[in-house]
Parts: structure tokens; C-alpha cells; sequence
């Protein structure tokens, strides 16, 4: 950037500064006065932050609010009257929400604006619906996630990624198994999105309420997990069961069949792969094993037997497909090698023989990544929603800006 013959800073510094400020906002209301602000500084700062909200879009949703929606819909209609886009279609009125659903040549153009953006949806809990005797009555779907959910697909109807996370507003880092029943409908309408990270603790079935299996969204190539969904299936629970045994709305057995055409996953705590069924075309999986003290006094280390990996690779775990199963990228004579990835601290971690030994038998590629310099020190081995009992806050999983996000889930 050039000013009045001074030097200035490089516009892609300036574009990573504005990036990281848009970032780490932490409410609908600071994102708004923050472009108002640039808008009244220069308008050129105010162009490249506009850049910059556009390819990280920041929606909090808590209590069903959609004011971050209604600053997308104004900086979209915006972009359309700048770019001189011929859209001037009237709205459509859906009558059940009481929505005005834009004409196709809106959507088409913010679909363009936004297919290589990193959506961030925080605070959507899955908490029930408002219930009827608080609503407006003239409104009665206002406070209903499904009203929101119909709004975001009409401002945002496309993007490259997702990190679903809890708000920064709340200490609650739970949601409802019936996230992904809510949310993938919308995501499948999504034609260009490859990426999708659960930042959030899930609920066991126990509490769960409702009978729907997510649908699947075939587009998704990637998939992040901070926490893997447990199975607390009850025999005495007479919703409908598969044939496996678990229950239909069972979180644990379905997410990962969600997700046909998943190419790598990656797991952010540990969880016994023998119970996980992902999909044929998984490709590489990525494990966390951060160096944990788990024995006061005892030097911290990363450890694989929480994954328990050597016995689910000898059970069959990411055993390269059948010939019928394979893809474009395999050959007829030798499939593409599936990859582990191992990150680590700088010490070899416990069980590394043992997991190498069985995935160099099942032709598995095993590498180990050191990407942590300095050892989480807790003695608990996995980590649990909330505080953990005797410990600071540093006991419980960050949740990643939006920037660190999209970096993560690049594909």
C-alpha cells in the first residue's frame, strides 16, 4: 500500500493484520462496529477487512441470534452493487418462517462471493427450541434453530469449509447428538465445501431426545474431530435400532458413515479406533498425541495406546479396499498406500513399535510429526467438557480462531 509518498507495509501484511483483527472478534456487535469504524477511517482498509470477513465468516448464533447474519446479508448486497450485478429479482416470502427467500440470481451471486470461505458457526448447541408460551405469536419459528438455519442458507449459500465451535460468550462446550441432524440439510446444499471441523464436546445418547440419523454430505473430503461421540445405546430404549444394534439417531455409529467419500480424518483425542468404521476411501488419518504428564513427578510423553492402534490396525482398521472399492487414484495391481500421522512432541511416543510393526505388515505408511515443543502437563489422559478437577484452564481444549481453523482444515 502506497500513501502520500510514505512508506507503508506490503498490502498481503496488511491483509494478514486485518485478517487476524477480524479474527479475533468475539461478538456480532464488535464485528459491526469494527467495519463501521474502518468505513469511516479509509476506505481502503475498509475494502481489505471486508476482504477479510468475506473469506472467514464469523456467525454466533447463540440463544438463535442472527445478527451476524443480517451484517453478512448487508456486506453481500453491498458486494452485488459495487460489482454492478445484474440482480434485481424480487424476493420470495416463505410463509412457514416467515423469511423472504432471495430470487436465484441473489443466491447464485453470494454463492460466488462465498464458496472459498471458512465458515465458523459458533453457539449452536442444539438446545431445544423456545418453547410456544414465550413466543412471538405473530412469529412463532423466530426462536427455533430451524428459522436460523433457513436464513444462513439464504445469506451464506455456499463455502469451503466449516468449523462448528462453542460461543465465546459461554463456558458451555457441549452440543446435542442432534447437531448434525439439524446442520447437515444445510451443508448439503453447499456444492463447493471439502472441509469440516467439530470443535465441540457431544453429548451421550442418554440425554438425547430426538430419532433422526444425520443425512449424509457426500461433497466433504475432510473431517476434523475434537471429540469423538461415545455409544451409551440403552436396551430398554425402544426408538428404532440398525442392524448393528445401535440405536437409528445413535452419533457414534453414523457420523463417520456421513461422510462416503471422507479422504482424512483426524482426531484431536484419543478414542479406540477398533470402534471406528470409516468409510473405504479414507486415505490418511491424523492422530494428537500431545506429550501429557501423566504420573506426577514423571517426565511427560506422547502415548499411542489410548488409540489403541496397533490392535485395531491387525483387526483390519484402514486395510487398503477391496478391487471393487477402489478409486481413480489406485491402480489395478497396487492401491495408493494409506498414511497415519502421529503429531507428537519430540520424544518417540509410547507403543511406536508396536504400531509400526502392525502397520508395516497391513502396508499402512506410519510418520510421526513433531509439532509440540512443550508438554501439556495434567495427569488425566483424556481430556472432559468444563474445568478438570485440581486444574487451571489450560486443562481444557482451545478452541481455534478461524484463521486456525481454515489453516487446519486446508485441503
Amino acid at each position: 500500500m502506497e500513501s502520500s509518498g510514505h512508506a507503508c507495509l506490503p498490502t498481503e501484511v496488511v491483509e494478514e493484520i486485518l485478517e487476524t483483527t477480524w479474527n479475533s472478534t468475539i461478538s456480532a456487535d464488535e464485528r459491526k462496529s469494527l467495519l463501521s469504524a474502518f468505513a469511516r477511517a479509509d476506505p481502503v482498509l475498509h475494502g481489505l477487512l471486508t476482504r477479510a470477513a468475506t473469506r472467514f465468516v464469523i456467525l454466533d448464533v447463540t440463544g438463535f441470534s442472527t445478527d451476524d447474519l443480517d451484517l453478512y446479508a448487508a456486506l453481500a448486497d453491498r458486494a452485488a452493487t459495487e460489482a454492478g450485478a445484474d440482480v434485481d429479482s424480487q424476493p420470495q416470502l416463505n410463509s412457514y418462517y416467515n423469511i423472504e427467500v432471495p430470487g436465484d440470481d441473489v443466491l447464485a451471486f453470494r454463492a460466488d462471493v462465498f464458496k472459498n470461505s471458512h465458515l465458523r458457526i459458533e453457539g449452536l448447541t442444539g438446545a431445544g427450541d423456545q418453547p410456544h408460551r414465550y413466543r412471538n405469536v405473530s412469529d412463532p419459528h423466530r426462536h427455533t434453530w430451524g428459522y436460523v438455519l433457513v436464513k444462513l442458507t439464504n445469506i451464506i449459500p455456499d463455502a469451503r469449509s466449516l468449523t462448528l465451535a462453542f460461543s465465546p460468550s459461554s463456558l458451555w462446550l457441549v452440543a446435542k447428538q442432534i447437531v448434525p441432524a439439524l446442520l447437515f440439510p444445510t451443508l448439503r446444499s453447499f456444492p463447493s465445501l471439502r472441509s469440516v471441523h467439530f470443535s465441540v464436546f457431544f453429548e451421550v445418547l442418554n440425554f438425547a431426545s430426538h430419532s433422526a440419523a444425520p443425512p449424509t454430505v457426500a461433497q466433504v473430503t475432510s473431517l476434523r474431530l475434537t471429540h469423538v461421540p461415545t455409544c451409551e445405546c440403552s436396551k430398554r430404549d425402544s426408538r428404532p435400532r440398525r442392524a448393528d444394534g445401535h440405536l437409528e439417531c445413535c452419533l457414534a455409529a453414523t457420523l463417520l458413515e456421513c461422510f462416503p467419500n471422507l479422504q482424512h480424518l483426524h482426531l484431536e483425542n484419543p478414542v479406540f479406533l477398533k470402534m471406528l468404521y470409516p468409510p473405504a476411501s479414507l486415505r490418511t488419518l491424523t492422530l494428537d498425541a500431545p506429550p501429557v504428564q501423566r504420573i506426577e513427578g514423571r517426565e511427560p510423553f506422547s502415548s499411542l495406546l489410548e488409540y489403541n492402534l496397533a490392535a485395531a490396525v491387525k483387526r483390519g482398521f484402514m486395510a487398503a479396499p477391496a478391487a471393487a472399492d477402489r478409486d481413480e487414484g489406485d491402480s489395478e495391481d497396487r492401491p495408493r498406500r494409506r498414511k497415519i500421522v502421529v503429531r507428537t512432541g519430540a520424544g518417540e511416543p509410547f507403543g511406536w513399535m508396536a504400531a509400526r510393526a502392525a502397520c508395516d505388515e497391513a502396508e499402512i505408511e506410519l510418520v510421526q510429526a513433531v509439532v509440540y515443543a512443550e508438554p501439556d502437563v495434567r495427569v488425566e489422559s483424556v481430556l472432559e467438557p468444563g474445568a478438570v478437577k485440581g486444574s487451571s484452564a489450560g486443562s481444557v481444549l482451545k478452541s481455534p480462531t478461524v484463521l486456525e481453523a481454515a489453516k487446519m482444515t486446508a485441503v
